[in-house]
């Protein structure tokens, strides 16, 4: 049997698309129901979502208001005959997550007709699962299907990825090709003022400065010399990042001098979340908030984001220091916020956040952390730790789908 499945969009979209997307494969139309003047934006973005998914036969259906009950009511019946007429081989399946509460039992009222075909799903985030409303004693529950990559995650969202890199891009070769320089910089994290030395040595390059021309590669360390140093840059002399001479520092070039920056330690939490069995593990993810339908108009405001895993279509949005904290709180402070900010913009009900930090946090920004929900600060001790804190998040997500 094919279904026709109706959504009450809302402000979050991934209650709907998570049962829509579930069903794909017998999925013959869907129904976008928007109420009053909100949302409609969301709806347009929606549409296209599912038309790129290949759902191609999507119906937007606006509703003058979105409180008044009894109104709502006699719209839900009206379209439910008319669905009925319309498709009268087909199942119904009504998602009443979204909505207004008095859209939501408006209209779960007039499609709760078992007789029919018809049924009225609830997607229940804290359970991993979908409720079915009704008095089957049978039929209560099932887990949800897992239809969510970090790309598909972000656009319903409402954020437009230009790039990523993912196992599946070219670039995830040169990341597993640096694994072991990789894991040799995070051992030296027992010696914290060896990592915040490089990390100021890299910043005497300006490599990150947009005039291509300002790159400085020869660094002359002066006073800043000692034998812990000495022997951390022959180490990378050894993987090609540099050449050390008579106190004399070389990058051999923009992107190794980036990758010392600290890009080395995101590589690592990377593939530690790859190597725990996440699903979906990007790292450098960029682009744009969507304004309206993705396809004509983009704000420009772009962020990017470190780390973003995807399983079970629950989403951790993670930031990535090698920062000495001491006597950094105002840096904790802008991390922290902008950490929190971005989960709740793009993240939505179905994401948590973490801050993967290579050294100890300050007293005020370890604070601010406990204190925010859905927050979890992460002080690096070693590899198998970090995989196993990604184990446990990938465990997180997928109880109570029995």
């Amino acid at each position: 049997m094919n279904f026709i499945h109706v959504n009450l969009i809302s402000n979050q979209l991934f209650p709907n698309v998570i049962p829509t997307l579930g069903q794909k494969s017998v999925v013959k139309k869907v129904f976008l129901v928007v109420a009053g003047l909100d949302f409609v934006s969301e709806a347009a973005n929606l549409k296209y979502f599912y038309e790129q998914k290949g759902i191609q036969d999507v119906e937007t259906i606006k509703l003058p208001e979105a409180y008044g009950y009894h109104n709502l009511r006699l719209e839900a019946k009206a379209m439910f005959d008319a669905i009925q007429k319309a498709y009268p081989d087909d199942g119904i399946i009504l998602n009443a997550t979204g909505g207004t509460k008095p859209m939501s039992f408006a209209f779960m009222q007039a499609f709760d007709n078992r007789e029919q075909n018809s049924f009225v799903i609830y997607l229940e985030t804290a359970q991993n699962r979908i409720e079915f409303l009704n008095n089957d004693e049978e039929q209560k529950f099932k887990p949800y299907k897992s239809v969510l990559n970090v790309k598909d995650y972000l656009f319903v969202g409402g954020f437009a990825v230009k790039n990523l890199i993912t196992p599946q891009t070219e670039k995830h070769i040169q990341i597993e090709s640096r694994r072991q320089c990789s894991l040799d910089l995070l051992a030296m994290r027992e010696c914290e003022n060896v990592i915040s030395r490089i990390n100021s040595l890299v910043q005497m390059t300006r490599y990150d400065d947009r005039d291509r021309d300002a790159f400085k590669p020869t660094i002359d360390l002066k006073e800043n010399y000692w034998p812990e140093l000495e022997e951390c840059l022959s180490q990378l002399a050894e993987y090609g990042l540099l050449t050390y001479d008579k106190g004399i520092v070389t990058f051999a070039g923009r992107d190794e001098a980036r990758y010392l920056s600290g890009v080395w330690f995101e590589e690592v939490c990377y593939l530690a979340a790859i190597d725990a069995g996440i699903e979906h593990v990007a790292t450098s993810v960029n682009g744009n908030a969507s304004v309206k339908d993705l396809r004509v108009s983009i704000k420009d405001n772009p962020n990017e984001f470190d780390l973003i895993c995807v399983n079970n279509n629950q989403a951790l949005f993670g930031e990535v220091k090698t920062v000495n904290w001491k006597s950094r709180a105002i840096k904790g402070q802008q991390v922290v916020l902008k950490l929190e900010a971005l989960k709740s913009l793009y993240g939505g009900v179905m994401a948590s956040g973490a801050v993967f930090s290579l050294f100890e946090f300050n007293e005020s920004t370890l604070k601010r952390l406990q204190n925010l929900r859905d927050l979890t600060p992460f002080v690096m001790s070693d590899y198998q730790a970090l995989v196993e804190s990604f184990a446990r998040w990938k465990r997180k997500t997928e109880k109570h789908i029995s």
